[in-house]
């Protein structure tokens, strides 16, 4: 059975009376700078393209503490991951973004999926995957075609 210990009430000793709590804790609310969903994105996506791959992870990791289904989040995350050799992290990620109704970066996430099933070593599936972008005849069909050719 656990015992709950007492719950310290009223003002802290370090204050003449409540007034002066107040005061303080308005000193402090007001040093209080509210960070927008927006201006996480932007500063992100800022030092992902600076490369600054570490620090845009943690802003990335940030926004999905928040929200986790974010896309933008999700998909940036898979590309540093895919920037840093880290090819199943990637893949993960461009999986997520696959599998989500807006398809804002289906094309782009299946395009770094096959790059990453490349570098991981899934050849029949990056294989599969490179003839399927390349019949949708996208942005990427000719550098899948090039991939499937041995070109590139």
């Amino acid at each position: 059975v656990a015992k709950a210990e007492p719950f310290a009430q009223g003002t802290d000793v370090s204050f003449e009376n409540d007034v002066a709590a107040r005061k303080n804790e308005s000193k402090f609310k007001a040093d209080i700078k509210q960070v927008t969903y927006i201006d996480h994105l932007d500063e992100s996506m800022a030092l992902f393209k600076s490369d600054k791959y570490f620090e845009a992870l943690e802003y990335y990791m940030h926004i999905l503490n928040y929200h986790p289904s974010d896309l933008n989040a999700k998909f940036y995350m898979g590309l540093i991951y895919y920037e840093q050799g880290r090819y199943e992290l990637a893949l993960e990620h461009f999986e997520f973004v696959q599998e989500d109704p807006v398809t804002a970066f289906d094309e782009e996430a299946e395009w770094y999926e096959a790059l990453s099933l490349q570098k991981s070593g899934y050849d029949q599936a990056a294989h599969d995957l490179l003839i399927k972008i390349k019949s949708k005849k996208g942005f990427y069909a000719e550098n899948a075609s090039s991939l499937l050719s041995g070109k590139r």
